[in-house]
């Protein structure tokens, strides 16, 4: 029985070691076709991450200044703000289309006016501004030539969040 844990602790000291070296080891680039042509910087992430967080917190926004719950509207929309502003400057251009500038003349005026209704705690007002908020969105979509991606009023909470105010 000696023997036999004297050999199960050499094993499991080898292994640690074999894991410990494998996982510091330096490795090589990969090379070929598959083989990426460089380390993706956080300027360089494609478009579509940072759209996929705007469209997220945009339905959350709308829960959020349904419920009048504006703090909460607030974080949303100056989330949206912040994202739109560093795709702005990035200077983001795709199939040759300036995408930064169609969201520096489209989005963000619309962002800024939703930003007037939540400081009025109005309601109304807030949802009017939200519809052409989703309206410009999809009227960008359209001259980006990514008609096919068309943004609606959310109909229902598939959060699993309360955004209801206090």
């Amino acid at each position: 029985m000696d023997s036999t844990l004297r050999y199960f602790t050499l094993f499991l000291v080898a292994m640690t070691f074999a894991l410990v070296t494998s996982c510091t080891r330096e490795t090589e680039p990969a090379e070929g076709p598959d083989a990426p042509s460089e380390v993706s910087q956080p300027d360089e992430i494609p478009l579509i991450y940072h759209m996929s967080f705007i469209s997220r917190y945009t339905q959350k926004l709308y829960f959020a200044g349904d419920a009048e719950n504006w703090e909460l509207a607030d974080i949303y929309n100056h989330e949206i703000e912040e994202i739109s502003e560093d795709i702005v400057a990035r200077g983001e251009m795709h199939d040759g289309i300036d995408i930064s500038q169609l969201m520096e003349s489209m989005l963000l005026p619309q962002v800024e006016r939703l930003e007037e209704a939540i400081d009025a705690g109005d309601r109304r007002m807030f949802l009017d501004r939200y519809n052409v908020m989703i309206q410009s969105c999809n009227n960008c979509h359209q001259s980006s030539d990514y008609g096919a991606v068309k943004v609606t009023v959310p109909e229902s909470n598939s959060f699993n969040q309360d955004f209801s105010a206090n």
